[in-house]
């Protein structure tokens, strides 16, 4: 992920969401901070929130936090 946030696409965030996702990471904004806070930076700053980003990505940010009850995610 590059510094500056407004050169970042939508696009681009929700692949690196989902390459982390991929590759067995957690997906709490705490674990992918450590990991890469860029990428948490870059999608607060385009989506308002970790949790729309991972919305906009596909994932329930209430299931991934074990609030919510129902499948797994594929």
């Amino acid at each position: 992920m590059t510094h500056l946030r407004g050169l970042v696409t939508c696009e681009r965030i929700l692949a690196e969401i989902h390459r982390h996702a991929q590759q067995g990471h957690s997906l709490y904004a705490r674990a992918i901070q450590a990991r890469d806070n860029r990428l948490v930076s870059a999608a607060t700053y385009r989506f308002g929130s970790w949790a729309k980003a991972l919305g906009a990505a596909g994932f329930d940010s209430e299931t991934l936090r074990g609030k919510v009850t129902g499948p797994a995610l594929a």
